[in-house]
């Protein structure tokens, strides 16, 4: 899958570039799907930090229009697992954020995900955004650069830090 890959990529341009340290590696995903999930649940000896927004799931509502294109008419082969199914991997830490009017990664994705992980005695984060529907904010992105600041170079971010949109 595309997770398998990234972690060959980084691996290799670790081998090319010696700089880079294996033991410190972030995974980001904020705009749905389930990329830093996957990562920290699938690879959690390799990332050790990651931070998702939008957590979409195929199973419900808008993500209808494009399950097919992953998992064929019928829904996902007996071998496809949801990443709640996997909650007992987390090693590293993780920040979840859902905005809770989202139209296409609903918040029950979240929830669903949120519950297996205290099931399986996970520490995680979690930032919800009661008036935010399907996009970022300002605010979630210098959060997610804060987590992985801390959590990565072990620094602490400068507080409230301001973000500025330019139109």
């Amino acid at each position: 899958g595309c997770i398998d890959d990234h972690v060959a990529g980084i691996k290799q341009l670790a081998e090319r570039y010696p700089y880079m340290d294996l033991d410190r590696v972030g995974i980001s995903s904020l705009g749905g799907g389930t990329g830093a999930v996957q990562g920290l649940l699938q690879y959690p000896e390799f990332f050790k930090v990651g931070v998702h927004g939008m957590l979409h799931d195929s199973r419900l509502m808008a993500a209808s229009m494009w399950s097919d294109k992953y998992e064929g008419l019928t829904g996902p082969d007996p071998a496809h697992q949801y990443p709640e199914a996997y909650a007992e991997n987390l090693q590293g830490k993780l920040l979840l954020t859902n905005g809770m009017l989202d139209f296409a990664t609903i918040p029950a994705t979240t929830f669903r995900l949120i519950e297996a992980l205290q099931k399986a005695n996970k520490d995680f984060d979690l930032i919800m955004l009661p008036s935010q529907g399907h996009e970022y904010s300002s605010y979630v992105i210098r959060r997610s650069w804060d987590y992985l600041i801390k959590h990565l170079q072990n620094l602490e971010p400068q507080t409230e830090f301001r973000l500025s949109k330019t139109v």
